[in-house]
């Protein structure tokens, strides 16, 4: 019996029907998807209405906000096409695009900060990026032995 499904907007004919592992990673990298595209349209249009003021950081809402948070969500659905294209150095470019925008405006709003502080903010970054380093240093310690363990098995 040949079923017919959607794969890649075309009709693919299949002979036997899909697992469920095939279905559960098509709905999961559709939720990674949105959720990533959703994330950075926030992420821009939340930069472009940061602003400071005397009394600190505030947030002004226009119409530009909502242009940078379309620019930012197709900018990451591009570089998502780009990483879902399966050239290994078109995957690798886009993810780095990716982490240095979103780099960019983690780092963005210290330039508000008054010299003063930002010191202080600097040793907090720094012994926050060293305990993520080590969340993922056990994270990636664990992938390996759970790899080495499915081998023997």
């Amino acid at each position: 019996m040949v079923l017919v499904t959607m794969k890649n907007d075309a009709l693919v004919g299949r002979d036997e029907p899909q697992s469920p592992n095939e279905l559960m990673d098509g709905a999961f990298m559709r939720i990674a998807s949105y959720s990533l595209i959703l994330g950075f349209a926030c992420l821009a249009g939340a930069m472009d209405s940061l602003r400071s003021g005397k009394t600190g950081f505030y947030f002004t809402i226009s119409i530009s906000t909502f242009v940078a948070a379309g620019i930012g969500g197709a900018f990451c659905l591009l570089c998502w096409k780009l990483m879902m294209a399966g050239r290994r150095w078109l995957t690798r470019v886009a993810a780095v695009l990716l982490t240095l925008c979103g780099l960019g405006n983690f780092l963005y709003p210290l330039r508000f900060i008054r010299p003063q502080e930002r010191w202080q903010i600097v040793e907090g970054l720094c012994m926050a990026i060293c305990a993520i380093s080590v969340g993922v240093a056990l994270l990636w310690s664990l992938k390996q032995f759970f790899e080495k363990d499915a081998g023997e098995g």
